[in-house]
Order: C-alpha cells, then structure tokens, then sequence
C-alpha cells in the first residue's frame, strides 16, 4: 500500500508539472501570437488576399475525398481483418 500511495504522489505531481509546462508553452504561444497581429497590422495587414472570398475547390474536395476514404479503409481494416 505505500507503494502504491508513493505511485499516486508520484503520477500527481508529474501531472502537476506536466499542466504547468503546457500552460506556460500556451501563454507563450499566445503572446507571440498577439505580437505577430501587431506586426501585420503595423505593415498594413494581409491586404486583399484575406479579403477575398473562397472557398474549397475541386482540387481541396478530392483531396478531402482521398482522406476520407483512405480513413475509411484504414478503420475497416481495423474492425475487421488487423484488429488487435
């Protein structure tokens, strides 16, 4: 039972840490973020290029398809001839 209780110590506190590093690699990302929106904004922005409308092509729908179907064949596989 100590063992045990040592594990538990040990899994909380590695959790404790593991939520820390995340937060703090969050807040990082997050602030480069903001100033990257700083830096574009300061050079005029993305300019016409974001403001146009668009929408998924052919080519994204075919490739969209690919996925799809390659996903679905790979699930297939799975619940049938390699599932473990």
């Amino acid at each position: 039972e100590v063992v045990d209780g040592n594990r538990r110590a040990t899994v909380r506190r590695y959790s404790a840490e593991l939520i820390d590093l995340l937060a703090a690699a969050i807040t990082v990302a997050l602030r480069r973020a903001d100033e990257m929106g700083d830096a574009i904004t300061a050079r005029g922005g993305a300019g016409q290029i974001a403001a146009a409308p668009s929408g998924p092509r052919l080519r994204d729908w075919l490739a969209f398809a690919i996925v799809v179907l390659v996903c679905g064949i790979a699930l297939a596989l799975e619940l049938t001839i390699l599932g473990t």
